[in-house]
């Protein structure tokens, strides 16, 4: 397949998963008569032949337009198992030939089947599909504004609040009729099935996958509304953690359009624990009830909360330690532990990890608690440099766990050189290549002290006095070498030097002024060399400056040298004392003026064939010259552009002695509607609404004034809103 059809088709591969839990769903449907059930063979081994040759030789079009066909001569056949097969696979394929909004609204809007088992095959789809679009157009949906009047089917005008309300009613629905597919085991297509590593034990039928579905889609922030997310923390932790009055009150909790959808997912998996627990399915009903401690405890904060929840699941877990999932519920628990931060909480994590590995050491869980000790126990560093620095004074950080030492070498390199050569200074993984082999002018043994709380501690190196100047790669390694094999070597910059460098602009004018000062007491350093070296892309570098400082150890550079599109490096030298910095410069006009303009309209929302009034003001902002002034007599050039971006017209304006100009365009026919832009050649845009004509649905009436109105004078005047139908507004 090539490149291009690959792209194309990734945006389904989300829909793969579940795509097959439907085909299980169509081949092992035990809970109807080989009569009722029109699903009782795989229907993917019976696809016309000639459909498959399609797909083997990418013709996608061509397929779809068979797809199409073949559905419908399902349907006239009254064929339901094949008529819900295509039209899904027709929805796959419109999807990924970039019609993805059509797609969706062909594949919701179709006819559907009346067999029960249809519907919640449709359903399930049609959640994943709106899941699917919402994520994949997250950027133009959270642009949206809400529109009262529109079809059921017009997603492109849904907001994402609507869509998540529309998605979280699918999946309830789906989840009211667990029942039905509570026979239909995950194991019936091992070949198409993909359960994760969870043994068949655990997750065991669809009953199980459609609830996990509800909780992991309710229970996640990313859906929250804005008051959602304010009133998460009035929930009490003691009321999600109740399983029996969670169960019990499950159908009033999901018909409650006031129920939080964090509440609504809790009493979900408490339900399914509930019933796990009476058809004996122990390692089922540990798994919900862990992932229902888990979802409260990343959406409850408050470390009080988080306590209680641990606590619950410990307490849980030891009465229930007699199936092997038990250690995948203990290593949850040590997760939590670690996420409280605290300067135990490693240890604690530790305890519980080593409960459940040593309990079921070879189980899934007993290996998850075996990967979190190591994690835990894992010894490593971290090291931060000071760019410049004397000796005698704490000029590395080291951050470390688990560790007792620490090796450091400091190996002379020349900066100058590494820049002539390479025009730039090489990354890490590149600079490690070329001084490994150097001798070090240092080598310094850490010894560190203990960390028995598994968490990061701080030690700080002071630079030994025998260290002569000058440029260092400091390279810090876990053991006495910079072989990598089964060692962490790392690497800073270090330049020890008794020179510091200060770059300012002055005040008024073109010139950027090196200060080189003393270290140890802020002395000025006279007769100091400074040179500056430009570095750009395919050339060499090239000295663009060079002097000496004067008695205040300061010298002057022009800015025009030192253009702010280039990267600069500053050297400075005096004896055997040498220092450099990255320069960092400003416009080369010293006046760094930026000119932007405002747009705005007559209105925000249009239909096709208006007109669009718009004016324009211009202005300019200097840091030298204060507040923001208008710009004159300036030309300025507008252009309208439609939702594809595409430009739809471009005229040229003069500002006035105001900075400002007005001018209209006419919005043609034959363009997407949508999200349309007014763009100034001046840094300024404005965004429209084109729209079809929506018929209005009321009326605004004003009334005469009831008393003569007067100039300066308050006015009063009423008026009414009302619907066609005579209710008010």
């Amino acid at each position: 397949m090539n490149n291009k059809t690959d792209k194309s088709l990734v945006f389904i591969a989300g829909f793969v998963p579940l795509f097959i839990l439907i085909l299980l769903l169509l081949s092992s449907l035990n809970s109807l008569s080989s009569v009722d059930n029109p699903f009782e063979k795989e229907l993917s081994k019976r696809v016309d032949p000639s459909l498959k040759k399609l797909y083997d030789e990418q013709k996608y079009m061509e397929a779809l337009e068979k797809v199409k066909a073949l559905k419908e001569e399902s349907y006239k056949k009254g064929d339901v198992g094949y008529y819900t097969y295509y039209l899904i696979e027709q929805f796959k394929l419109e999807s990924s030939l970039h019609a993805y909004e059509t797609a969706l609204k062909n594949f919701i809007g179709a006819k559907k089947p009346e067999h029960p088992v249809a519907k919640i095959i449709l359903k399930l789809y049609e959640t994943d599909a709106l899941n699917n679009y919402l994520h994949a157009y997250s950027y133009e949906i959270m642009k949206r504004e809400k529109i009262s009047e529109k079809d059921e089917l017009d997603f492109d005008k849904y907001t994402k609040e609507e869509l998540t309300e529309k998605i979280r009613s699918a999946y309830l629905e789906v989840f009211k009729e667990r029942e039905k597919i509570e026979g239909i085991p995950l194991e019936s297509l091992p070949d198409f099935i993909n359960s994760g590593n969870f043994p068949k034990q655990v997750l065991a039928n669809f009953r199980d996958f459609a609830a996990i579905s509800v909780a992991n889609f309710f229970s996640s922030n990313q859906y929250f509304s804005p008051v959602e997310s304010r009133t998460a923390y009035n929930l009490k932790v003691d009321d999600l953690l109740n399983r029996d009055n969670l169960a019990s009150n499950l159908e009033t909790i999901i018909s409650s359009p006031s129920s939080h959808p964090l509440l609504i997912a809790a009493a979900a998996l408490a339900e399914e624990e509930k019933h796990a627990f009476s058809k004996d399915r122990k390692s089922t009903a540990i798994e919900f009830h862990t992932r229902r401690s888990e979802l409260i405890f990343y959406n409850l904060t408050q470390k009080e909360d988080r306590l209680k929840i641990i606590e619950e699941l410990k307490t849980f877990l030891e009465k229930n330690k007699d199936v092997d999932w038990y250690s995948w519920g203990m290593e949850q628990a040590a997760q939590f532990e670690r996420n409280l931060g605290d300067e135990e909480c490693q240890i604690r994590a530790k305890e519980l990890a080593v409960k459940g590995r040593d309990a079921y050491p070879n189980s899934p869980g007993g290996q998850r608690c075996k990967h979190l000790i190591n994690s835990i126990e894992e010894k490593d560093f971290n090291i931060e440099t000071m760019h410049s620095d004397g000796t005698n004074l704490p000029s590395v950080r080291i951050t470390y766990k688990n560790l007792d030492k620490v090796f450091i070498r400091l190996i002379p390199v020349d900066i100058k050189d590494l820049i002539y050569k390479y025009n730039e200074i090489p990354r890490w993984n590149d600079l490690f290549k070329i001084v490994k082999d150097i001798p070090p002018s240092k080598k310094i043994e850490i010894k560190l002290k203990p960390t028995p709380d598994y968490n990061y501690h701080n030690a700080f190196v002071n630079i030994p006095q025998d260290v002569p100047k000058g440029y260092y790669i400091c390279a810090a390694s876990a053991l006495d070498t910079l072989n990598e094999n089964q060692n962490k070597v790392q690497g800073c910059f270090l330049n020890i030097t008794e020179t510091v460098l200060i770059i300012s602009k002055e005040k008024k004018g073109d010139k950027l002024i090196i200060n080189t000062l003393r270290g140890d007491n802020g002395s000025p350093i006279n007769g100091e060399s400074v040179s500056v070296i430009k570095t750009e892309w395919n050339k060499a570098p090239s000295i663009v400056f060079s002097g000496i400082t004067n008695e205040d150890g300061k010298i002057e550079i022009d800015s025009s040298k030192v253009p702010y599109y280039y990267n600069y490096y500053l050297f400075a030298q005096k004896g055997d004392d040498k220092a450099f910095m990255n320069i960092y410069p400003v416009n080369e006009s010293g006046n760094y003026e930026t000119n932007s303009s405002l747009i705005f309209t007559d209105r925000s929302v249009y239909r096709v064939g208006q007109k669009i009034f718009f004016k324009v003001i211009l202005f300019a902002n200097s840091g030298e010259k204060g507040p923001y002034s208008l710009l004159k007599n300036r030309d300025v050039d507008i252009e309208l552009k439609d939702s594809n971006y595409e430009s739809v017209q471009k005229i040229s304006l003069k500002t006035n002695n105001y900075g400002s100009a007005s001018g209209e365009f006419v919005i043609p026919k034959g363009r997407m509607l949508g999200r349309w832009q007014i763009v100034s050649s001046y840094s300024g845009v404005s965004s429209i609404l084109v729209e079809e004509y929506k018929r209005p649905t009321f009326e605004v009436e004003i009334k005469e004034p009831i008393s003569p109105l007067r100039l300066n004078s308050e006015a009063k005047i009423k008026g009414e809103a009302k619907y066609y139908f005579g209710m008010a507004v």
